[in-house]
């Protein structure tokens, strides 16, 4: 499932499987093998693999047709990283199949006391905003790190 919708960008973009391996760091067998769901990337692998195709993560991950307008709680799309307990949450409705349904997204996530959810820096072109709901929070924006918490 997801290694179609890699291939699928990949071909879109008219790159080669050498192309997307050089900008992932991997090799041409290892995207080959994900392309055909031979192998399950890592978190890691597959925000480097959503960068290299200019596609938000959750591309690769969703699974449902287009929600209704309305997302309701009980009823959120949601994704979870292979091999990790990351779980992300929509609050705004998506689309199958498209890179992205909406230029305005809300995502939910959850993390464990003690975890984070990449233990390598990420870029993407995207803004984010963070609001802690409990708790606190470590993140580094342009090399600093700043400490959030509740509100």
């Amino acid at each position: 499932m997801i290694g179609s919708k890699i291939r699928q960008l990949r071909l879109n973009k008219s790159m080669t499987l050498s192309e997307l391996a050089a900008k992932t760091q991997t090799t041409p067998g290892y995207i080959s093998q994900l392309e055909r769901d031979m192998v399950d990337p890592s978190l890691s692998t597959l925000r480097k693999v959503a960068l290299a195709l200019e596609a938000p993560i959750f591309t690769f991950l969703e699974e449902n047709d287009r929600q209704s307008a309305v997302v309701y709680a009980n009823n959120r799309q949601k994704i979870e990283l292979p091999d990790t307990n990351v779980v992300y949450e929509f609050l705004t409705p998506m689309g199958s199949g498209q890179v992205a349904s909406s230029n305005f997204l809300l995502l939910y996530h959850k993390l464990n006391p003690g975890s984070w959810s990449s233990e390598e820096s990420v870029s993407h072109n995207a803004e984010e905003c963070i609001y802690v709901l409990k708790g606190s929070l470590d993140i580094m924006v342009g090399g600093k790190v700043y400490s959030i918490d509740e509100g």
